[in-house]
């Protein structure tokens, strides 16, 4: 459905996704490498064979289009204070005519607020769960934000040049999409694990909620 209907950045930022948990079960041998491929092959030629009466005459109109690959611009990056607004939703925003607040140099999303809460659960899952799967969905977190930063960082630079398709899409903030998707999904491992861990009576998942509230107060007070 996504294939189908939803924005061709975003759906890239699903398989990678797809792809980083793929090459997770393969190196952790959870399921056999055979059967993972019997698997995925169908389904892409499958999705591929669905909506070709679509993406081949957009690949045609993408082709005689404008769009080249020195298309894409450092217009509505992420400023480099910009991962403040993680814990402080309106930290150096600015107030436009109809009412909605910006992050000062982007005006593509209003908030990339995600909840304190959740961003300090998912810290617990990455320091604590030990799971080969949290590590990767970390590691996405990190570089959906890295990337936000445009060519105000260094990621983002160095990508493109390496990978210059990259040129036909626009609007670096849209890589925060891909932590927005990610950070629920450590909380929810943090969450899980601290349960099991009490019902064994192997910890008190007070005291890593107790580690994560001090941690996101803290920096919520240096940011203030």
């Amino acid at each position: 459905m996504q294939m189908l209907s939803g924005v061709p950045e975003i759906v890239l930022l699903t398989w990678l996704v797809i792809a980083c948990l793929w090459i997770e079960t393969v190196a952790r041998k959870s399921v056999p490498s055979g059967r993972l491929i019997a698997r995925t092959v169908p389904i892409i030629v499958l999705v591929s064979g669905l909506m070709a009466a679509q993406l081949l005459p957009f690949l045609d109109l993408l082709a005689h289009s404008q769009r080249g690959l020195g298309f894409a611009t450092s217009k509505w990056a992420m400023p480099l204070w910009g991962w403040a607004n993680l814990l402080v939703p309106l930290f150096r925003s600015v107030l436009t005519a109809p009412g909605i607040f910006f992050q000062l140099g982007q005006e593509f999303l209003s908030s990339t607020y995600l909840g304190a809460g959740i961003v300090g659960l998912s810290l617990v899952a990455v320091c604590s769960v030990g799971q080969p799967r949290v590590w990767v969905l970390g590691g996405l977190a990190i570089f959906g934000l890295l990337m936000a930063w445009g060519e105000n960082g260094f990621l983002y630079g160095a990508i493109r040049r390496v990978l210059p398709l990259m040129g036909f899409a626009r609007y670096p903030i849209k890589f925060t999409l891909l932590t927005a998707f990610v950070v629920p999904l450590l909380a929810a491992y943090a969450v899980a694990a601290m349960q099991n861990q009490s019902a064994a009576r192997q910890t008190n998942p007070r005291r890593k909620l107790f580690f994560a509230g001090a941690v996101c107060l803290t920096a919520m007070g240096f940011v203030l």
